[in-house]
């Protein structure tokens, strides 16, 4: 069934792409709306947004405007009445022919021609298909960033390798080519996915089928995602040790510019802060509380990070703060003839670039062992292979190595839970393993050397092990008619504390024949009335941590299965019941006058 086609229902609408900042040239893109879909085409010109008028869709000429300013709008102005009088001459036609509706291009590209192809610039064409992914779809601004950062990074590419910004970057050839610039570059596999992906989407969402581009002949493109085969400790990952930053930090022969992404890498080797982040600290956008803490916002995972305000750290801020300055909603750091744009750190390639050459000057040269992607062994000496986030995996290892546990360098870091800092940052080398075994040794020979010192009587054990003498007496007390159940929860938190069983056991071992009979006597005595306070207090821990101190004394064999144990309960109390209603009972309760 064909379609109903309704010219009043048809539109050309003039728009500007939006602009990144208020007073930069903004390109200006015709939008047709026919068949329930926008078409977007370029005039190829701009304007100030400032200059715009919106409500009748042309650029201001006015006497207020300076000669070029009105040079400049006449001339889109003038492109604008030529695409209008294409678009009408389509209404026209379309009245005759209303079935040729895909023939829109035709008449508002009217006059571009096929053999103008190679002259067309790639870079132009993903511009407008973002412009146009843009438009159909609601994005964060942060998505609308990230898709500008993945353009600009193409762009990039083009620049460095010298290619021809022509439509063969756009084919399946040039996908891979620029696949392989990307993994000659040493990006990360996750990095490099995204970026062709980003490109390859362009052309099959919009370049390759969107009406108004079909006359370029893009062809449809693929994009297979590198597999990761390797494990997290297997990367390129790894920290710097104490002596390597200071080598860092003391490298001579810098520039300006090397200069200050030297303190900016020695920062975040002692705040462990991503790059993305250190904006934040740098322009001062954090608080420090009574403690000395530095309390700073996370991007990433948008959580608070903890850490110490060293004087190390005071010192650099100190030293880069003063050089920041804004322009607009950026910042930058003052650095002679070429400022660096902080915002952008994270960016491209110039930070990491800057970092290796740093740590060439400053002879770090160790050899690390790690897998490409492929999984294919390799070393390399880490001046070749450092990034910045080298700075944080070293803060990590450093605080892990000082004794902090994983939830604690979490904290610090600004990570949401300790998983990525146990499988990641945790990465201990043998000589971290061997150092935390060494201090795990004196540990433990300390506590041995304590406890052997430490004489344990016979009724020390039997007091702080099982609270005898208390027991005892509550057993007396129970024969006497009392309810002692509220009276145990003293006795209850002595059997279940283990923390002297250790030194029982070294007594027991050491003790005599006959103070050892008479020890196992004394702790057998106290089952009844333990079993007694543990059935009526329905704690099957209790009796079960009993048997188990018991058992590690060599007193009896097993320990009762808790299940067993919780039912063998439960059936006394019932036959205590059944027992309590018998008749004999009531008979024996009527004579004693008890009712």
């Amino acid at each position: 069934m064909q379609k109903q086609l309704f010219i009043s229902e048809i539109s050309c609408n003039f728009n500007l792409r939006r602009p990144k900042v208020i007073n930069k040239p903004t390109n200006v893109y015709c939008v047709v709306y026919v068949g329930g879909k926008q078409h977007y085409f370029a005039t190829g010109l701009k304007v100030l947004p400032s200059q715009w008028n919106k409500k009748k869709q042309i650029a201001e000429v006015s006497n207020t405007l300076t000669t070029l300013d009105n040079r400049n709008n006449n001339i889109l102005n003038e492109k604008i009445n030529q695409l209008r009088g294409y678009y009408k001459e389509y209404i026209e036609y379309l009245c005759s022919n209303p079935n040729d509706t895909d023939k829109l291009c035709n008449f508002i590209y009217k006059d571009m021609k096929k053999k103008n192809n190679k002259q067309i610039k790639a870079s132009d064409l993903l511009d407008r298909a973002l412009d146009i992914i843009i438009s159909e779809n609601e994005l964060s601004a942060n998505t609308k960033k990230n898709y500008y950062n993945r353009l600009n990074a193409f762009k990039k590419y083009i620049e460095d390798s010298k290619v021809d910004d022509n439509l063969e970057l756009l084919t399946q050839r040039g996908i891979n080519n620029y696949k392989s610039y990307l993994q000659e570059k040493g990006g990360g596999t996750a990095d490099i996915n995204q970026k062709c992906q980003f490109v390859v989407r362009l052309i099959m969402e919009v370049l390759s089928c969107k009406n108004e581009f079909l006359d370029y002949h893009i062809s449809r493109v693929t994009y297979k995602p590198i597999k990761d085969k390797r494990g997290k400790d297997e990367r390129t990952h790894f920290y710097l040790e104490t002596e390597e930053i200071e080598a860092f930090n003391n490298v001579t022969g810098l520039n300006e510019r090397e200069s200050i992404y030297k303190d900016i890498f020695v920062l975040q080797c002692n705040c462990g802060q991503r790059v993305s982040d250190l904006k934040q600290l740098v322009i001062g956008k954090y608080t420090t509380d009574e403690k000395n803490f530095i309390h700073l916002e996370t991007k990433k995972e948008n959580i608070t990070a903890y850490f110490p305000a060293t004087d190390t750290i005071k010192q650099l801020l100190d030293k880069l703060c003063p050089l920041v300055y804004s322009k607009g909603e950026l910042h930058f750091i003052k650095t002679g003839n070429t400022d660096i744009n902080i915002d952008n750190l994270d960016k491209g390639s110039l930070y990491n670039n800057a970092i290796k050459n740093i740590a060439k000057k400053a002879n770090l040269n160790r050899e690390r062992k790690y897998k490409d992607p492929s999984g294919k062994e390799t070393s390399k000496p880490i001046h070749k292979i450092i990034s910045s986030h080298c700075a944080r995996h070293t803060f990590a290892t450093i605080m892990r190595d000082k004794g902090f546990e994983a939830d604690e360098v979490c904290i610090m870091l600004g990570h949401a839970d300790d998983t990525m800092v146990k499988q990641v940052y945790a990465h201990n080398d043998d000589n971290i393993k061997t150092k935390k075994l060494a201090k795990a040794i004196k540990r433990v020979e300390s506590k041995d050397e304590i406890t052997s010192n430490v004489k344990l009587t016979k009724t020390d054990a039997l007091q702080s092990l099982f609270a005898y003498d208390k027991l005892k007496e509550l057993e007396r007390m129970k024969d006497n008619g009392i309810n002692i159940l509220p009276l145990s929860n003293k006795c209850i938190s002595i059997i279940k504390d283990t923390s002297n069983l250790k030194k029982a056991i070294q007594l027991m071992n050491t003790a005599s024949k006959e103070k050892k009979e008479e020890f196992i006597n004394k702790v057998k005595e106290l089952d009844k009335i333990i079993w007694y306070i543990a059935k009526h207090t329905a704690d099957t821990t209790l009796y079960n941590i009993y048997e188990y101190k018991s058992k590690e004394l060599g007193i009896i064999d097993k320990v009762t299965d808790i299940n067993l144990l919780n039912d063998m309960f439960q059936q006394e109390l019932i036959n205590e019941e059944l027992e309590y209603y018998s008749d004999e009972a009531k008979l024996e309760r009527h004579l004693k006058g008890i009712y």
